[in-house]
């Protein structure tokens, strides 16, 4: 009963791998089974990364002087690249 169990395993490791056909890339893989019971999976194919955005992407951590606040009570946030020098006449200090 024990070959059997090593046997099981081997046949299910190369059914998991199949799983790689579902995705992206190219691969091959062979599968050696000895009399003695062990194996050998060799596995030859690509791997796929996926790497976060790039830095130029992220957003700029919270400065106050990103918020614009108006007399008339609407607030506003400016990234700090796009702030004007001039200030609207209705601006005030946010508080």
């Amino acid at each position: 009963m024990h070959h059997w169990t090593k046997r099981l395993f081997a046949l299910a490791a190369s059914l998991l791998l199949t799983g790689c056909l579902w995705g992206p890339g190219k691969f091959t893989s062979d599968l050696t089974l000895k009399k003695d019971g062990s194996f050998v999976l060799d596995y030859r194919g690509e791997l796929v990364l996926q790497l976060p955005p790039d830095e130029e992407a992220k957003t700029e951590p919270w400065n106050p002087e990103m918020a614009r606040c108006y007399k008339s009570g609407e607030p506003a946030i400016h990234a700090l690249g796009t702030m004007t020098v001039d200030e609207p006449a209705d601006s005030r200090p946010c508080t």
